[in-house]
């Protein structure tokens, strides 16, 4: 009797085949996630949110816009909270979330200024630059003209509430881009010109962490900070 050729064990092909099946599956999934890895990173790269979104008001944006809201018109209701808090911005760079939170016993007598006592809500840093008088006594006159304690908010609306009012006036007025952000950017790209392009003062006057980080914000030592918190002071209404 011719005896059986014995190729392999009893099983292999199929274990074979199985081991095969797995690499094939490890291999489709390591591609997909490859894709999506590379298809995330380049989501990044792409602008989002209302900082990439907005551009800098212009002086004549500005005025127009905080008149506006102070004055109102026929279909544009008067809205002097929201004139006060953008011009708050506009004037010390703080982002809107803080000027919304801000409250007068924020704001400390040292020596011969007014200077903030606070931290920023998003970066949590300590913030103690200077207030300019004017401003000061411009939340000071908007505290007491609306029963506000010095321990109570000063802006009795959230920033969705600011963002609202702001967008009617904007597109009554027929601007583009411009957000409450906005204001923010108005007083660095003030600040940028007439410190005489400093990119390190602004730096300083908006708390960034880097140059590189406020060069790309404007698209783009103490003594001379307060120098130009004063120059680019300037409030079109208050009470």
């Amino acid at each position: 009797m011719a005896g059986r050729r014995i190729t392999g064990k009893p099983g292999a092909s199929a274990g074979r085949k199985s081991n095969q099946a797995k690499t094939a599956r490890r291999s489709t999934k390591s591609k997909a996630g490859g894709s999506e890895a590379k298809q995330k990173k380049d989501t990044s790269k792409e602008p989002i949110g209302e900082p990439k979104a907005t551009i800098a008001a212009t002086d004549t944006q500005y005025e127009e816009i905080i008149r506006l809201l102070w004055n109102g018109t026929g279909i544009i209701r008067s809205n002097q909270t929201v004139a006060i808090a953008l011009q708050t911005e506009a004037n010390t760079g703080l982002r809107i979330g803080d000027v919304m939170d801000l409250r007068l016993k924020d704001i400390i007598r040292d020596g011969q200024r007014y200077r903030f006592h606070m931290r920023e809500g998003k970066t949590k840093k300590l913030r103690t630059f200077t207030v300019p008088d004017p401003i000061y006594h411009m939340l000071e006159k908007h505290a007491k003209v609306n029963g506000i304690a010095s321990d109570e908010k000063l802006f009795k609306i959230g920033v969705r509430d600011c963002q609202k009012v702001l967008q009617k006036v904007v597109e009554y007025l027929g601007y583009e881009h411009i957000a409450t952000h906005s204001f923010r950017k108005y007083m660095a790209t003030r600040a940028y010109e007439v410190s005489g392009y400093d990119i390190e003062l602004v730096r300083n006057l908006l708390n960034h962490s880097s140059s590189a980080i406020t060069r790309r914000y404007i698209g783009v030592n103490d003594a001379k900070t307060e120098r130009v918190i004063k120059k680019i002071t300037k409030i079109v209404c208050q009470y």
